[in-house]
């Protein structure tokens, strides 16, 4: 496969929104990497030459498959809006999961996500205390930690790996991320 039809699929996904053009596009990007900009998805284009064996396409379509049978089996709604009106819709009967952009990283991917809202909603779901959630955060790597975890209720579970990212190979190193369940 050549990197113009990957273009050419980014492209169409960026005016359409279409799943399986998602899909193939996080099995053909740079390091499964997932970044969107103001204009849209906007992860260059991917050359691990394995990306395409067939063992993997058949565990990504089984893992599609029993995601699609949960999200049916438990009528499952996902919303996509501002995080402000998602959260003052929620109830007690929803789980609410919480990926915000890292505090203290690069931001400004898509729009402005500043230590306010941060403090927002952290006090939202502290104040909140019957509303169900799981935030996925960073904690900490070898340079530093992130204290503005600690501003959270609930249980804590970390988990360490490395990261993939980065575009030299010397930039990416082992961080730990955490869950939190409140």
């Amino acid at each position: 496969m050549t990197n113009s039809y990957y273009y050419v699929v980014r492209n169409r996904f960026n005016k359409e929104h279409n799943p399986l053009d998602f899909l193939f596009l996080q099995r053909c990007n740079f390091n499964g990497m997932i970044r969107f900009s103001k204009n849209g998805y906007n992860v260059p284009f991917g050359r691990k030459p394995n990306r395409f064996r067939p063992a993997l396409i058949t565990k990504i379509v089984n893992q599609v498959a029993k995601t699609q049978e949960k999200i049916i089996a438990n009528n499952w709604t996902f919303i996509c809006s501002n995080w402000k009106d998602t959260i003052i819709n929620a109830t007690t009967n929803d789980f609410i999961y919480l990926d915000p952009p890292y505090i203290g990283r690069n931001t400004d991917y898509f729009t402005s996500w500043n230590l306010d809202n941060a403090n927002k909603l952290a006090d939202y779901f502290n104040d909140h205390t019957e509303l169900h959630f799981a935030l996925s955060m960073w904690y900490k790597n070898k340079y530093r930690k992130n204290d503005h975890i600690y501003k959270w209720r609930g249980n804590m579970v970390t988990n360490e790996h490395f990261y993939y990212l980065g575009g030299h190979e010397s930039n990416r190193n082992s961080i730990t991320e955490a869950l939190i369940l409140g």
